[in-house]
C-alpha cells in the first residue's frame, strides 16, 4: 500500500538529525538537510518541500497580514540571545545603545526574527527611542534577497532602501551601525553591546526568555499527508529527546510552556509596526480541531 509522503527540510541540528531514523504510521517522512539558507530559499522560493525551518518573524508577518498558505506547530528548533546583532565600526563613534538615536541604522529585514528581538531589546532594556532612528534596508553583503512569501511595509516606520550593500554603507560611514543576525563577512565590526555573556545572562536570569528564532512550518496544501498536526510535533519531539538540547529546559517545545517568550516576540513585532492587530500566541498556531485542509 502507498502511503503519502511529507518532503521535509531542515538545517542540521543535533536535536533534529534523528528525524530522518524516526518511524512512522500511514505516512512517510522524507527529511532533506542542507544550510538554513539554502533549506530557506527553496521552500519560500523554489517552492521545493512541504514542510521546512521556518523564520518566526516572518510566519507573524505573514500571520499578521492574514495569510494562511502556512501552518506552524510549536516546535523551536532555533534560538538564540540577540545581544550580539547589532555591530558597529570598530573605528566608529558609537559607543553606547543611546548613541544610535539620531543616527542612520542598516536592517537586512525589518520582519527578521533577530532583528526584531535585537530592535526590542534597544527600546526596552536601552530606552532607545526607535523612531529617532532612520532605517536602511540593504542585503548585508550583497543584494537584498528576494522573496515570493511578500509581507507588508511595516506600520508607521519609514525604511529607505539602498542597491548597496550594508556592510559597504558602514564601510563609506554612510549608516552607523548593522542591526542583523550575522555580522558582515569582511570584519571591521564590532559588537555594539559589551560583555555580551554576561549581559545574555543577566538577561536571562531577569526574564526566564531564551528568544524564539524559527518555528516548523508546513504548507496548508500538504496537511492531507500526515493523520496530524500532534503527529508531526510527536516526531520532533521524539527527534529532540536523543539529543543534548533534551535535557535543558531552554529548549522546551510547546505553546504553553513557551507563551513568555512568543508574548514578548508578539508585543515587540506589534511595537514595530508589524500587523494591524497585536497577534496572541495562540494566533500563531492552529489545533487539528480547527484545521481546513481545503
Amino acid at each position: 500500500m502507498t502511503v503519502p509522503t511529507l518532503r521535509l527540510a531542515l538545517p542540521e541540528r543535533p536535536h533534529t538529525l534523528a528525524l530522518a531514523s524516526i518511524a512512522t504510521d500511514g505516512y512517510a517522512l522524507d527529511v532533506e538537510f542542507g544550510s538554513f539558507e539554502e533549506v530557506r530559499h527553496g521552500f519560500i522560493n523554489e517552492g521545493r518541500w512541504d514542510a521546512t525551518e521556518f523564520p518566526l518573524g516572518r510566519y507573524i508577518a505573514l500571520k499578521a497580514a492574514g495569510d494562511a498558505s502556512l501552518i506552524a506547530i510549536p516546535v523551536y528548533p532555533w534560538r538564540s540571545f540577540r545581544h550580539a546583532a547589532i555591530h558597529v565600526r570598530n573605528d566608529g563613534s558609537i559607543t553606547s545603545p543611546a548613541d544610535l538615536e539620531g543616527r542612520r541604522v542598516g536592517v537586512s529585514d525589518w520582519h527578521q526574527t533577530a532583528g526584531i528581538v535585537a530592535r526590542g531589546l534597544l527600546a526596552r532594556e536601552y530606552g532607545v527611542r526607535l523612531e529617532r532612528i532612520e532605517w536602511v534596508v540593504a542585503g548585508v553583503d550583497g543584494p537584498p534577497r528576494v522573496d515570493t512569501f511578500p509581507v507588508p511595509a511595516p506600520r508607521g516606520v519609514a525604511l529607505a532602501r539602498s542597491p548597496v550593500s550594508l556592510a559597504e554603507l558602514l564601510r563609506q560611514g554612510e549608516i552607523d551601525a548593522i542591526i542583523a543576525a550575522d555580522a558582515p563577512r569582511d570584519g571591521g565590526t564590532r559588537p555594539l553591546i559589551a560583555n555580551l555573556e554576561q549581559e545574555e545572562e543577566a538577561w536571562f536570569a531577569r526574564t526566564g526568555i531564551f528568544p524564539l528564532m524559527h518555528v516548523i512550518a508546513i504548507r496548508r496544501s500538504a496537511l492531507g499527508k500526515i493523520p496530524s498536526l500532534d503527529e508531526l510535533q510527536r516526531v520532533f519531539e521524539l527527534a529532540k529527546a536523543s539529543s543534548r538540547p533534551a535535557l535543558d529546559a531552554k529548549w522546551r517545545y510547546g505553546l504553553k510552556e513557551n507563551e513568555a517568550a512568543l508574548g514578548r516576540l508578539l508585543d515587540d513585532a506589534f511595537a514595530q509596526g508589524i500587523g494591524e492587530r497585536r497577534l496572541t500566541p495562540q494566533d500563531l498556531f492552529a489545533s487539528d480541531a480547527h484545521v481546513d485542509i481545503a
